[in-house]
């Protein structure tokens, strides 16, 4: 058995060595329903991630039908998942919050400079040790 190309070739069916998943048959596989796995996978998402987000009332619409295990996702809740993702970017509060993680990590960027392990510092005590 060969070795798959992609990482979405186990998941996706209709994807095989002969017919690798190019842009192409990725768009003619997005018009059919897809399993949390597969949607996962073309996402590029973990089923963790998939399910804190539905957690959080932010994934897309499921299909069950009733009195059995069995999940899928349609075409249609994809496409309207992938609005409501682009208008929650949008909103202030996402834009809040995205600044407000910048100015964190500006911050924790300057007390690791500062710091006296720090690379540049380590680097500087090293030759002076040499020249001495």
């Amino acid at each position: 058995m060969t070795k798959p190309n992609n990482k979405y070739e186990d998941i996706l069916d209709g994807s095989t060595e002969e017919t690798p998943l190019t842009k192409e048959v990725l768009q003619q596989e997005t018009a059919r329903s897809f399993t949390k796995s597969q949607f996962c996978a073309i996402e590029g998402m973990s089923l963790s991630t998939y399910a804190k987000l539905q957690k959080m009332g932010k994934g897309p619409d499921e299909l069950r039908f009733a009195g059995m295990n069995f999940v899928r996702i349609t075409a249609k809740a994809r496409e309207d998942w992938h609005k409501r993702m682009d208008e929650e970017r949008k909103t202030d509060e996402a834009q809040l919050e995205r600044a407000r993680r910048s100015e964190a990590l500006k911050r924790l960027g300057k007390l690791a400079a500062a710091s006296p392990a720090h690379v540049s510092k380590t680097k500087a005590k090293k030759s002076a040790r040499e020249t001495a």
